[in-house]
């Protein structure tokens, strides 16, 4: 699912500069504890979480969403939601623990996610160092 989601970003440096070993262990320490991988019982869908220090302090830890994909012909019906709520689920569960401070996740469309307390920031765009061919 992740080469799905690298696919359809359409960024050359994620579809073919994949490291499979950086990615292997990245994986195995969020299901080991620093973060979570969300798939549906059908494998429709997933979603990567990761905890880290905050870029600007850090003695702050936060929840980052790093990957959310739902294969093309199931999108639109409630596997993405239903990942959502489960990533929204466990960040909560984060935050009052105290493990972590912050949670940012990206804007999803047809998810409101600001009913459940997350306010835009801003959008994220990138750019490449060799466009697409």
């Amino acid at each position: 699912m992740l080469r799905a989601y690298a696919q359809e970003t359409q960024l050359r440096t994620l579809i073919e500069m994949q490291d499979a070993q950086h990615v292997t262990a990245l994986l195995t320490r969020m299901m080991a504890g620093a973060g979570f991988v969300l798939m549906d019982d059908q494998a429709r869908g997933m979603l990567c979480a990761l905890i880290h220090s905050n870029i600007w302090n850090p003695a702050v830890r936060e929840l980052s969403e790093l990957a959310f994909y739902v294969a093309p012909q199931h999108r639109g019906r409630t596997v993405g939601g239903r990942l959502w709520l489960e990533f929204n689920r466990r960040a909560q569960a984060l935050l009052q623990s105290g493990r972590v401070a912050l949670v940012s996740c990206a804007r999803q469309q047809n998810l409101h996610v600001e009913r459940y307390g997350y306010r835009a920031m801003h959008e994220t765009l990138m750019r490449e160092a060799c466009p697409p061919a």
